[in-house]
């Protein structure tokens, strides 16, 4: 018997979650399940389904609650016919839960990517979206954090039962080092630059804005180092004028989304990670396993990843003076650089992709089996 999973998740970017989506589906279809993807809206994710030969439906899911998109997921969830629902992230969350109801004739299963709306500055929305999960907490039969640290926020929120919770890590796919390229084709760099990089959407929490403010004081004392974001999103207009108020032009690059990532990492000295909040952020993950030493931001499960001062340099979030002396302590020592570098390849060995979705695919046995 063929098992037919349904995957749901917002977003027409490429984000985190919809490349963990992506490669589950793929890693579902090679081990003989059926998928279809939900997802919200034509885009960068869909295109990518498509090459991959996944099939999928667009249901819209917005960023806050609407009773007249529930029709839609009713309509698909009754065609489709699944035998197990897997929810990613908070919308597809919210909105799998409330159209399955109560005694649904398929199984669920929810990954939290992070309880993220615990960041927000206003009340009323914080509050609003606890409440909508303590409504629906009982709905899935596993609930799967990407941490520990999202595991505790769950716990302490009451959002799930704690018999339910699962933690497994997010994994990526360890490839062997990349041969390092002599430049980008879209950025020309002078010879003696030393590359930073910053990998992920341009989005207000991962923190880019922080990254610019720390190049701002060194570029004063260290000119040679450079800094390439690459991503693309809403906050690409802010950042742009940030950079050109401080007169970094020469010294900040906007790469925009690319898909060459691991020649990016093979091409920089570190990664940089700015974030104001992750869950288990995979950028990280695909640097250290390039090899590649990095400062990072000591939010959500990055500890859990790395430890300070062997795999990485943790750093406080919205700090810009403790990232540029992170920054600087790693440029001035090449050797210090090497072996967290060496290091970060180690640990990663440990986050392998497969590992975490043989997890994912027992979790579904163990339901189906039910």
């Amino acid at each position: 018997m063929t098992y037919h999973v349904c995957l749901a998740i917002d977003g027409s970017f490429v984000g985190g979650g919809q490349r963990h989506v992506l490669d589950l589906a793929r890693d579902l279809k090679k081990n003989g399940l059926s998928v279809t993807v939900f997802t919200s809206e034509k885009g960068a994710f869909s295109i990518f389904l498509e090459k991959n030969a996944i099939p999928y439906r667009i249901i819209p899911m917005g960023k806050f609650p609407a009773p007249w998109r529930l029709p839609a997921w009713k309509t698909a969830l009754r065609e489709l016919n699944p035998d197990l629902l897997h929810l990613h992230g908070g919308m597809a969350g919210f909105w799998g839960l409330w159209a399955s109801g109560g005694n649904p004739p398929y199984k669920i299963v929810y990954t939290i990517h992070g309880v993220h709306y615990i960041h927000q500055p206003f009340f009323l929305y914080r509050w609003v979206r606890w409440f909508l999960d303590l409504l629906l907490k009982n709905r899935a039969d596993r609930v799967i954090c990407v941490s520990e640290h999202d595991a505790g926020w769950v716990r302490k929120l009451k959002i799930a039962d704690p018999e339910k919770i699962r933690v497994i890590h997010n994994g990526i796919n360890i490839l062997p080092m990349p041969d390092t390229p002599s430049s980008i084709s879209s950025v020309v760099l002078p010879p003696d630059a030393f590359v930073v990089v910053v990998i992920g959407r341009l989005s207000f929490e991962k923190g880019q804005r922080y990254a610019i403010e720390a190049m701002s004081q060194l570029v004063k004392k260290h000119p040679s180092i450079h800094l390439l974001i690459v991503g693309d999103g809403e906050e690409k207009p802010s950042l742009e004028k940030r950079v050109e108020r401080l007169n970094l032009k020469n010294n900040v690059h906007f790469l925009g989304f690319r898909r060459d990532v691991p020649s990016i990492l093979g091409f920089a000295d570190l990664n940089f990670m700015p974030s104001l909040w992750e869950g288990l952020p995979l950028s990280l993950l695909e640097a250290m396993a390039g090899g590649l030493p990095s400062v990072a931001t000591r939010v959500g499960g990055v500890p859990e990843i790395v430890q300070d001062g062997v795999e990485a340099i943790l750093v406080p979030p919205k700090n810009p003076g403790q990232m540029a002396k992170a920054i600087e302590r790693l440029y001035l020592d090449s050797e210090f650089r090497s072996q967290m570098g060496l290091s970060a390849r180690r640990k990663a060995q440990s986050f392998e992709q497969s590992k975490s979705y043989a997890r994912t695919r027992e979790i579904y046995k163990d339901l189906l089996n039910q």
